[in-house]
């Protein structure tokens, strides 16, 4: 059972396209710096913002931390699997550990503590399992009925928790995004400011302008290390 990491980055793409494409204008204010004069007329400009995006190192650095969000993923998954004859109470106590980023040393034994009941169980139920049918005892029975309503029981919380992680990946990827455009868009400020343009807008939400910075912008992120 493993994380869906082709949804993941299927999620990835769309949230891009639809984070460049609904942002509308991009404001900036060029002469409303502290100790700049007021302006009488405001200059308007645009720019393309998803030009930028795909010309930055921002793509990259994404794919990146994309990947290793969905790494995360499914070492949690993987870590929940092995732990598959733990109680209900047992199982979710392990997945918030599992879910720490930086589990405390008193995290981590309680981690192997819980591990160490799942293996010994499961030790257990295969000898049991082994046995043959004559030899059985109540108490066996009893243990191999139990065993198959905790199968049943588990391989729904790893169904919860696979739909879980996924919109937490979702989310996380966003958030890293997210503060990706907003490192172009100071660097589409400064360009701003330097062309005297009060408001600029991006080019999906503006009309037409003569004030087009795209090519100045695509100059600045090159000469901080954005591809060409």
């Amino acid at each position: 059972m493993k994380f869906n990491r082709a949804h993941a980055t299927a999620v990835t793409a769309a949230l891009t396209l639809n984070l460049l494409l609904g942002v509308g204008a991009v404001m900036v204010h060029a002469r409303k710096q502290p100790g700049d004069p007021p302006a009488a007329d405001a200059a308007f400009g645009m720019v393309d913002l998803e030009k930028v995006y795909e010309a930055s190192d921002a793509p990259g650095k994404l794919a990146q931390s994309a990947a290793e969000i969905e790494t995360d993923a499914q070492s949690r998954v993987d870590a929940m699997i092995a732990v598959s004859h733990l109680s209900e109470a047992e199982l979710k106590e392990f997945g918030d550990l599992a879910g720490v980023k930086n589990p405390d040393a008193k995290q981590k034994v309680r981690m192997e503590e819980l591990k160490d009941f799942s293996d010994k169980r499961g030790e257990h139920l295969r000898e049991v399992q082994q046995k043959p049918e004559a030899q059985l005892t109540p108490e066996d029975r009893k243990l191999m009925s139990a065993a198959t309503q905790q199968k049943r029981l588990f391989d729904k919380m790893i169904q919860i928790l696979q739909a879980d992680i996924r919109q937490q990946v979702a989310e996380r990827i966003d958030l890293v995004k997210r503060g990706l455009i907003a490192g172009l868009r100071v660097e589409i400020a400064k360009v701003a400011r330097e062309k005297k343009i009060d408001h600029v807008f991006d080019v999906n939400a503006m009309v037409t302008s003569t004030n087009d910075i795209t090519p100045a912008v695509l100059q600045r992120i090159g000469k901080h290390g954005g591809k060409q």
